[in-house]
């Protein structure tokens, strides 16, 4: 789990609790903050634009001055093969994980 220091929450805001990763698998928890947690950044609550979390991918550092995250230009640049993930879903379920119907959006749905 992040350790929740208060000196990391007053610099990079609040962190994510494990109750909310809990349909999460593989669970991908690390021990340190480097940075502001990204799922906080698109929440309700911080919404931020899809352009900063495109920019932000890009090139972090032009959207959090000072940040020692790597570019993840890749993301953008490569193409998304999605046409083996209806197989994928099918034997998560198999396995006896919970996936509901409405927790699966088309890539052309918006929230």
């Amino acid at each position: 789990m992040i350790r929740p220091f208060r000196d990391e929450v007053a610099r990079y805001g609040d962190y994510s609790k494990a109750g909310e990763f809990v349909y999460d698998h593989p669970f991908q928890w690390g021990s340190k903050r480097t940075g502001p947690d990204l799922a906080r950044e698109g929440s309700d609550k911080n919404r931020r634009p899809d352009s900063w979390h495109y920019n932000h991918m890009y090139d972090p550092t032009s959207t959090s001055p000072g940040s020692i995250m790597p570019r993840y230009i890749w993301l953008l640049k490569n193409k998304l093969d999605t046409s083996s993930t209806p197989a994928k879903i099918r034997a998560m379920r198999t396995l006896g994980f919970l996936i509901l119907k409405d927790m699966i959006k088309s890539p052309t749905q918006t929230s």
